[in-house]
């Protein structure tokens, strides 16, 4: 018998089936991370780790993974030779997250020599601060000494003394903005708890002066929008040296925000059990944001170093206070805010507890794995749409993203249909009985959609119209006539830019069917005519029309919308070209857009569909999901071109990661 070594015992579980050596550092080791393979941490044995079948088939999808990151492993290495500034602030390792506590190296200053001799954290004349684990590391150096408030945003900035108004005053400014211009544009479908209103709640303002993390991501996230403001206005060579101070900007706020989080990790590890909630709960909230931050600026190919802590520390908190019940959600509220107020650690709970599950159901289609929070799902999030707030504090994820409860649940259905499918547990008839709940959630949810259009198609408010204002000037392709109705035209009679409430529930319901289809199909691909089951390819190309003809009649009244989407002719659609000013709310889509125009071909105009309707988001398409949804789409097309159409095998989670890493399209 083999001699245990010592430490095996805190040994996460992939280093003991890989056979090697595990640092145990929590949530993901080392080891897992620098190959980007899933760390399978905790003391409970896996299922798979039956010493048999199972657990010989583990091993196989481990190595199939470390294959795969290869490409992505050595395009990092050369991403980190020849870095600009724009990729500065994105992280590198996953000891960024590291809860070890190791003696502090010596403080190097700034403008002085690195004792490295190739620098991985190097100042410029620009202003502009290079973003490493090593730098992190040396942010992160006082993690035991006491931390005063925030300081000024401009602190280092000496060149420029010119500047008018305090540091204070333009912090100010940047949380103005955020509020009122960033907010609206990352969550164009948020509704504030209880007023219903679609601009930035007033918890965020609150919230901000009480987490040192956050408020460095948003300073970091007004002053990257204050660099894409400035390419409209003053294109190419105009203002560059505004435009480098302002990338400085975003690069040193964002390395404060990634000290923060790595010190307050730190001391959740050394407290251990005399760790609040609301200290928890703080801890995943800043995580989730500097994740929302990194994919829409940077568009991080290393988002699982962010996602997987953000899981852990969630599911430990319901763990940990022994919530597994229908009340669990209300009674984590309550423990946050004994006194019944509702206050701004419950709301932002509320907030990125929604944002978590979302991120984490879309990330599990591109993994190849079940959603980490799958079991969650019923305890936090509201099983009925019509249920208010007053009857339950459980969460109706369309008012944060804009996709409904059902389509959610239905996508982290599928996600474990296909981990299952995909590991040989099912035969065909196990495969057609597991689908047939999903399919008939999606039919109910669709039935819902079609009653509440039926019964009040509602009017676009003042308010709203306030924001789509507000928003108009990112986009370049929004003609300056361009009026924004303040009431609803007559129905199915004139056009009209405003979405549909019920539209992208609809295009989510629509792609999650798309989704079902192209795993119950046992076509090699849905474009594949030669399929033994001809109704799951049916249903894929109803679905991918269905996709396309919402998102080109997107503003169009209709009393009856699945008679006019049905009769939509895709090419003729395309003239004149769409346009979409809400383009907020058309990057939230990025996931659906790419799932149906995976399954686009090219006879009939749909994949030109496809390009026009990411090409009609504006010039911001090109800094959010839609950019990746675009690229993913592209080499889809160019393989299929080379391959024949489909001759090979085909998945969802293929597609996603075509690109060498997994695409999180959120």
């Amino acid at each position: 018998m083999p001699r245990t070594r010592q430490g095996d015992a805190l040994s996460c579980w992939t280093c003991r089936l890989r056979r090697k050596r595990c640092d145990a550092v929590r949530p993901v080791c080392r080891s897992c991370a620098a190959l980007d393979i899933t760390c399978y941490a905790g003391t409970a044995k896996p299922d798979w780790m039956d010493g048999a079948t199972m657990q010989r088939a583990m091993a196989q999808e481990i190595k199939a993974q470390i294959k795969q990151g290869a490409a992505g492993r050595r395009e990092r290495r050369q991403l980190d030779e020849t870095r600009d500034p724009s990729r500065a602030f994105i992280i590198t390792s996953q000891q960024d997250y590291s809860l070890r506590n190791e003696p502090a190296r010596p403080r190097v200053e700034a403008a002085g020599p690195s004792p490295d001799p190739t620098p991985l954290s190097t100042p410029s004349d620009s202003g502009v601060v290079s973003m490493s684990p090593y730098a992190l590391e040396e942010a992160a150096v006082s993690a035991s000494e006491p931390h005063p408030r925030p300081t000024s945003t401009l602190d280092r900035l000496e060149k420029y003394q010119y500047l008018n108004g305090t540091s204070k005053d333009l912090e100010a400014d940047c949380i103005y903005m955020y509020l009122e211009n960033d907010f609206p544009y990352l969550f164009p479908f948020y509704r504030a708890p209880r007023t219903g209103h679609s601009k930035a709640p007033a918890w965020l303002l609150a919230f901000l002066r009480q987490n040192e993390a956050v408020f460095h991501s948003v300073l970091a996230f007004s002053s990257y929008f204050f660099t894409v403001a400035l390419n409209d206005v003053f294109p190419g060579a105009a203002y560059a040296g505004c435009k480098f101070t302002a990338w400085g900007q975003v690069a040193r706020e964002a390395d404060k925000c990634f000290a923060t989080i790595q010190r307050d990790l730190q001391d959740l590890a050394r407290r251990g059990a005399d760790v609040t909630l609301v200290e928890q709960a703080r801890v995943m909230e800043s995580i989730m944001q500097l994740l929302i931050f990194d994919m829409f600026v940077g568009a991080s190919q290393q988002w699982e170093l962010h996602l997987n802590p953000a899981t852990t520390l969630l599911a430990d908190i319901f763990a940990q206070h022994g919530c597994a019940d229908s009340d669990a959600f209300s009674r984590l509220l309550h423990e946050m805010a004994p006194a019944g107020y509702p206050t701004p650690d419950q709301e932002a709970f509320r907030f990125f507890t929604a944002v978590l599950l979302f991120t984490d159901t879309i990330a599990s289609t591109a993994l190849r794995q079940p959603p980490r929070l799958h079991a969650l799902h019923p305890l936090i999030l509201s099983p009925d749409a019509t249920t208010t707030e007053s009857q339950s504090p459980r969460l109706d994820l369309s008012a944060f993203v804009g996709c409904p409860n059902w389509a959610l649940q239905a996508i982290s259905a599928t996600a474990v249909l296909a981990a299952e499918k995909r590991a040989s547990r099912l035969s065909a008839q196990d495969l057609a009985a597991r689908a047939a709940p999903i399919a008939d959630m999606i039919d109910a949810g669709l039935a819902r959609l079609d009653a509440a259009d039926a019964a009040q198609p509602p009017p676009p408010s003042e308010l709203h119209a306030r924001h789509v204002r507000r928003l108009m000037p990112f986009y370049r392709d929004v003609p300056a006539h361009t009026t924004v109705p303040t009431t609803a035209p007559p129905p199915a009679t004139s056009p009209s830019p405003m979405l549909s409430t019920t539209t992208p529930a609809r295009v989510w319901a629509h792609a999650t069917r798309i989704y079902l289809a192209t795993i119950t199909s046992s076509s090699p691909h849905p474009n594949n005519n030669n399929s033994n089951n001809s109704n799951d390819n049916e249903q894929i190309r109803t679905g991918v029309h269905r996709v396309l003809s919402l998102l080109l009649l997107a503003g169009r009244g209709t009393s009856d919308i699945n008679a006019t989407i049905n009769s939509v002719d895709v090419a003729s659609a395309l003239h004149p070209p769409p346009r979409f000013w809400c383009a907020a709310q058309l990057r939230t889509l990025a996931w659906p857009i790419c799932v149906a125009g995976c399954c686009a071909r090219e006879a009939g105009g749909e994949r030109a569909a496809f390009r026009a309707v990411i090409a009609g988001a504006g010039d911001l398409h090109t800094y959010s999901g839609l950019r990746g949804a675009g690229r993913v789409l592209d080499a889809v097309w160019d393989r299929d071109r080379d391959d024949g159409d489909g001759d090979g095998g085909w998945d969802l989670a293929d597609c996603l990661g075509i690109l060498g890493t997994p695409a999180l399209l959120v």
